[in-house]
């Protein structure tokens, strides 16, 4: 497991014996944001030192670093490991490139700041999570929105694609929604939280989805980070 937290480390953890294993601190203030390429060997990590990262975790060390202008909320890495996306203020940057060579291929303006973004597995479309309610799907290849999902009734803080056109989001509404990005349809809807939805991940089959969210009295805190 891979986990980041306010004290500036991402650390690695073996899941069975709950040791640490190793642990990366090259941020300097709270981690924000982390994705795992296809096959774990890639971290992209943001925080709020304006620093998006890429680490090569098999070898233990720093690949490059993307320096925005406001601190990092989201990141992500398409499925080919040659894309990145940032969501930093009210914009999300896109790089290509691979390694330690990247280049900057854009900006996108979005009305609100950025809560959560991450790419489509066809490597051409991605999905916004702007800190209103709405759900930006975007198209690289036309660099324009070609659809928005409308339904939650808080910030989208979280989001994660599924096989073919299918997405989940996590909200501050206190739900979580499965969405046909393309026919803009909500599939189903999942409201058993009590608290807001900070977080959603997929199993790789894409049959589990994984939610959480808000501590309430009595609920056990993993032991490891200084702060979280």
């Amino acid at each position: 497991i891979v986990s980041a937290s306010n004290d500036g480390t991402i650390r690695i953890w073996d899941i069975k014996s709950g040791a640490e294993l190793s642990r990366f601190d090259e941020h300097a203030g709270p981690v924000r944001a982390l994705d795992l390429s296809v096959g774990g060997g890639r971290l992209l990590s943001g925080g709020d030192d304006q620093i998006m990262r890429l680490w090569d975790l098999d070898a233990g060390k720093l690949l490059y670093e993307f320096k925005v202008n406001n601190p990092v909320t989201d990141v992500a890495l398409f499925n080919d490991g040659r894309q990145a996306l940032c969501g930093s203020g009210s914009f999300v940057g896109w790089w290509v490139g691979r390694e330690s060579a990247w280049r900057k291929g854009g900006w996108m303006p979005l009305p609100t700041s950025v809560a959560s973004l991450a790419p489509a597995a066809d490597g051409r479309h991605a999905l916004f999570g702007p800190l209103g309610g709405n759900v930006f799907v975007w198209d690289w290849r036309r660099k324009q929105v070609i659809h928005r999902l409308i339904g939650h009734a808080g910030p989208i803080l979280d989001l994660q694609a599924l096989e073919g056109n299918r997405w989940v989001t996590a909200s501050a509404d206190r739900s979580v929604w499965l969405w046909d990005y393309q026919r803009n349809l909500e599939l189903a809807r999942f409201q058993d939280h009590r608290d807001r939805v900070e977080a959603v991940a997929v199993s790789d089959d894409g049959q589990w989805i994984v939610s959480g969210g808000g501590w309430h009295p009595g609920s056990r805190r993993p032991r490891g980070h200084d702060d979280f």
